[in-house]
């Protein structure tokens, strides 16, 4: 059983939103960008590749508008406060990022939720500190609240795991 503060959505966009979505992220001209780990409290530990749709009240991607299925229609996010995307590449074992983290914690953000859209299915997932395991299945959106601490993982059955992160309220 999930913990009841983590929502999930299976074949969360209508297909065709969902189908131009993944083909743009999943294909080759999409830009993503080298990080050289994933958690800033860990250095060096993980890479991934990530693109920053928005932050802090800034407009940082071209492609911010095909995020606009996910905010506007379907989401009903009131304020945003982070979108990204995330690509993490294929590895010998599944391997997860150490240790949990919150994506944003302190009294501003007690009432903000965190969403995740897988964008492809895979054998990576998302874990929380209480145990609760989500997998990896395209169009699949995972809610809870921002504070709640959890982890990600790599992959070993996709040359890619790509997720988009919403912080909003």
């Amino acid at each position: 059983m999930v913990d009841k503060a983590i929502r999930i959505v299976d074949d969360f966009l209508p297909s065709k939103k969902y189908s131009v979505l993944n083909q743009l992220m999943m294909g080759n001209n999409f830009p993503w960008f080298y990080n050289s780990s994933v958690l800033t409290s860990s250095p060096g530990d993980n890479f991934q590749f990530i693109h920053g749709f928005y932050r802090e009240g800034e407009i940082n991607s071209t492609y911010f508008n095909v995020l606009n299925p996910l905010l506007i229609q379907e989401i009903k996010i009131l304020s945003l406060i982070r979108a990204k995307a995330n690509l993490t590449t294929r590895t010998n074992k599944v391997e997860e990022v150490k240790p949990y983290h919150v994506d944003y914690e302190g009294e501003k953000f007690k009432d903000s939720l965190t969403s995740i859209l897988y964008v492809n299915t895979n054998d990576g997932y998302t874990k929380f500190e209480n145990g609760d395991m989500i997998e990896s299945v395209s169009n699949k959106l995972v809610t809870f609240p921002t504070n709640m601490a959890h982890t990600s993982s790599t992959c070993t059955n996709s040359n890619v795991r790509i997720v988009i992160v919403l912080n909003y309220f």
